[in-house]
């Protein structure tokens, strides 16, 4: 249960109002968790994308981003924080993805965290 920090591995903590993060945990524990709290889980398809174009074409495809998304992380944040309830997005295929477009998922990571 304990690292050798004495923290716990399962240790998430709510970021923003909608957003939740899972910090320091097992592989099974996400699905787990957001199946106990009822928290949808949105699945991206991260192979079709190879480059900013498509890395927009898939998430606003998938979050339902409206008409006037402006293509750029700006906007990427505010299509993700503008969802009326929590979320978890489960990037499919994810290390193929890390390593065919680092940036890309660089630029994921951390406006995630600026998501609420």
């Amino acid at each position: 249960m304990f690292g050798n920090d004495r923290r716990p591995w399962y240790n998430f903590s709510q970021f923003g109002r909608r957003s939740l993060r899972l910090g320091r945990c097992r592989k099974k524990l996400p699905l787990a968790v957001t199946s106990l709290l009822s928290i949808p889980v949105i699945k991206i398809d991260t192979d079709g994308i190879t480059n900013w174009p498509s890395f927009h074409d898939t998430f606003a495809a998938a979050l339902d981003f409206p008409d006037y998304y402006g293509r750029n992380m700006d906007a990427w944040i505010d299509g993700i924080s503008d969802r009326d309830s929590p979320f978890v997005l489960q990037l499919e295929n994810a290390k193929s993805f890390r390593s065919r477009c680092p940036e890309i998922y660089a630029a994921v990571m951390e406006c995630s965290a600026f998501s609420n």
